[in-house]
């Protein structure tokens, strides 16, 4: 999904999928890709810089609830390289 400040690969997933093994690691690689992604010049990202969302059933559903956008839903939710984990883990 593309936003105006981000360019989103988002997945969803059902609540108890999101600890599988195969899950955590595709989301790993999927961080590290958007990661290298980042790297490239904007004219050759599309200009904006690419984030990974793995969307929870029960996270859409609150948000539905609270009457948010699927923009914010996204920035919220996108997951952070190691180094942010920590801003990450201060917004849960």
């Amino acid at each position: 999904m593309r936003t105006k400040d981000a360019i989103y690969l988002a997945e969803t997933k059902a609540q108890a999928q999101t600890i599988h093994p195969n899950v955590q690691r595709k989301f790993k690689a999927a961080v590290a890709w958007c990661e290298r992604i980042n790297q490239l010049t904007p004219e050759h990202r599309g200009g904006l810089p690419w984030h990974y969302v793995l969307l929870a059933e029960e996270v859409v559903y609150e948000w539905q609830v609270k009457g948010a956008h699927l923009a914010e839903l996204l920035d919220y939710a996108r997951l952070r390289p190691l180094a942010d984990a920590s801003l990450q883990a201060r917004l849960l």
